[in-house]
């Protein structure tokens, strides 16, 4: 196994993604710094998720808080390692809740 060594925001572990890190304080499982690998996004339907859980399988280790969720969200788009059908399919299912531009906005109202 090759040596990782971490430090500050820099991470120099081989296939490190520097795109979105986790610290202490984030979540609750979080122990020590480290960083969501995008290259290694996988897509899962929720009863998938939850049979895992229920088999015991996942630990359900329960919601990051809203700006950590947000971070973690906005890395799939910026991480240089996130494969193309993935920032796809995230954008798919994410525009329905993506606030209008404010020209809609401004059109709906009048």
């Amino acid at each position: 196994m090759p040596e990782r060594k971490s430090f500050a925001r820099s991470c120099l572990y081989p296939k490190c993604d520097a795109t979105c890190f986790l610290d202490v304080g984030d979540h609750a499982f979080i122990r020590h710094q480290s960083f969501v690998f995008y290259a290694k996004m996988q897509i899962y339907s929720g009863d998938h998720i939850r049979a895992q859980v229920v088999g015991g399988v996942v630990n359900d280790r329960g919601f990051l808080r809203d700006l950590v969720f947000e971070r973690v969200c906005a890395g799939v788009d910026l991480s240089p390692l996130s494969r193309p059908i993935y920032k796809r399919y995230y954008a798919a299912q994410t525009a329905t809740l993506a606030p209008a531009p404010v020209e809609e906005i401004t059109e709906r109202e009048q």
